[in-house]
């Protein structure tokens, strides 16, 4: 196929048209948005306006040095402290502890982050008991925590962090 002078000036015109028409709607669409002036969005509630509840151990918490703090999809509040976990229905506490006799409970009382699962668990990361799992469905904790006899474990214990 022979490409000649007119079908190559047609090709040229073609892209430079199509530019043309883009850059139109560039300067459009900028030019409307400048001159729409200051959108209608009111400004934020002041604080006051939201209710504030201080929560102690004198309501049930475990210890008023909280960590961390996160809300699972049913509306629970979860509080870790360095004295357990606790979950919050707004009315009253439940409190998880380690127990050595009982596997599926999290791996040590004090707890640095919480940090909620995709799939509605709750990670949290201890201070010397590795970083344990709650599972919603079956209310137990599964811990992973330091084996220096497994090269593929947690290297220390104390799990500061956590995000999912």
């Amino acid at each position: 196929m022979k490409r000649t002078e007119a079908g190559l000036r047609r090709r040229r015109w073609k892209g430079t048209a199509v530019r043309r028409c883009l850059a139109a709607c560039l300067i459009a669409t900028l030019a409307r948005i400048a001159w729409a002036g200051p959108t209608a969005v009111p400004p934020p509630a002041p604080l006051k306006d939201f209710p504030f509840q201080h929560i102690t151990s004198d309501d049930g918490l475990s210890n008023n040095t909280v960590r961390g703090i996160v809300q699972d999809r049913q509306g629970y509040l979860w509080f870790g402290t360095e004295d357990g976990l606790n979950r919050y229905d707004g009315y009253t506490f439940t409190t998880y502890r380690h127990s050595p006799q009982d596997p599926g409970s999290i791996g040590d009382d004090f707890i640095w982050a919480l940090c909620l699962a995709p799939d509605g668990g709750v990670w949290a990361g201890t201070n010397d008991g590795g970083l344990s799992r709650f599972d919603p469905k079956t209310r137990r904790f599964r811990v992973w925590a330091n084996d220096p006899g497994r090269p593929g474990s947690l290297s220390d214990n104390n799990v500061r962090s956590v995000c999912a």
